[in-house]
C-alpha cells in the first residue's frame, strides 16, 4: 500500500492478494495463545487471509496447493525453514531430523568431547527436556557456553552443562503492530512495536551500528520507502521489479 505503490506500471500493487498458509492449528507457536491470537487479527486488518491447518502438498510454477485445492499464484515465499548444514553428518553424530546434532548438556558431540556445536547446528535440550528454541539469544548463549567450556578442558577441568536463559519473545506484524512476551509480562499493539525496535537497537554491536540503523528506520518511518533499493527492468516488458 505504501512502499511499492509507485514501483509498477502496469498493475497497482494494492490489488495484489496475500494468503498466509499456517499448517499447525495457529500462528506463532511460541507465544502465549492471547498474543498469537492478536498478532492474527493485526495480520488480517492488514489485508492479510490467514489459514490454518493448511499444509502445502505441492508447489507448482503458478499455483500451491493444499490437498486437493489450487491456489493460483506466481509468488511463493516458502517460510517452513530448511535442512541444517550438511557439516553436521561428516560428525557420525546422532542427527535430528533437521540435521542437526544431538549435543549432550555441555553442547559437547557425544563420543568426542572435544568437539563442541552451537547454534543452528546443535539440536539442545534444556533440563525439562524442552527443545531450546532456534533463536539468536540462543545460538549467542551456546556459542559463549561452548567457548567457556573450551577454556575449561584446556585448563584440564570439568565442563558445564549449558542452561538457557530465556529473554523473552518479540515478533512484529507492521508499523505499530507487535507483540512481546517477557516472563510473565505481555506487551501487544504500538507499545509493543516501540519496545521491539528499542531492543533490536541495543543489540547490535558498536555505536555505529546502531546509528546507521536508526538512521535508515527514520526514513522508512518517514518516507515509507527502503533505504535500499535494486529496481530491474526486462527489455520489451515496460515493468519495474522492486527487490
Amino acid at each position: 500500500h505504501h512502499s511499492m505503490l509507485h514501483d509498477f506500471r502496469t498493475f497497482d500493487p494494492r490489488s495484489t492478494r496475500i494468503t498466509l498458509l499456517e499448517g499447525g492449528p495457529r500462528l506463532l507457536t511460541a507465544f502465549d495463545e492471547r498474543l498469537a491470537s492478536r498478532a492474527r487479527r493485526d495480520l488480517e486488518s492488514l489485508g492479510v487471509t490467514v489459514r490454518t491447518n493448511a499444509i502445502v502438498t505441492r508447489v507448482e510454477p503458478d499455483a500451491v496447493f493444499v490437498g486437493d485445492e489450487r491456489i493460483p499464484t506466481r509468488t511463493v515465499l516458502w517460510a517452513a525453514g530448511n535442512q541444517a548444514s550438511p557439516l553436521a553428518r561428516a560428525l557420525g553424530a546422532p542427527l535430528d531430523r533437521q540435521g542437526r546434532v544431538e549435543v549432550r548438556p555441555d553442547l559437547s558431540v557425544p563420543g568426542h568431547p572435544e568437539i563442541f556445536v552451537a547454534g543452528d547446528l546443535a539440536a539442545a535440550f534444556e533440563a525439562n527436556g524442552a527443545p531450546v528454541p532456534a533463536v539468536a539469544p540462543a545460538a549467542n548463549q551456546m556459542g559463549a557456553r561452548a567457548a567457556k567450556n573450551v577454556r575449561r578442558l584446556l585448563d584440564g577441568a570439568m565442563t558445564e552443562t549449558f542452561v538457557y536463559h530465556d529473554k523473552g519473545n518479540l515478533a512484529t506484524i507492521g508499523r505499530y503492530r507487535a507483540i512481546a512476551e517477557i516472563g510473565k509480562f505481555e506487551l501487544k499493539g504500538q507499545f509493543a512495536w516501540w519496545f521491539w525496535l528499542f531492543i533490536h537497537l541495543m543489540y547490535l554491536a558498536t555505536f555505529r551500528n546502531r546509528l546507521s540503523v536508526l538512521i535508515e528506520w527514520a526514513y522508512s518511518y518517514m518516507t515509507y520507502q527502503r533505504g535500499s533499493r535494486i529496481l530491474t527492468e526486462r527489455e520489451g516488458d515496460g515493468v519495474s521489479r522492486s527487490a
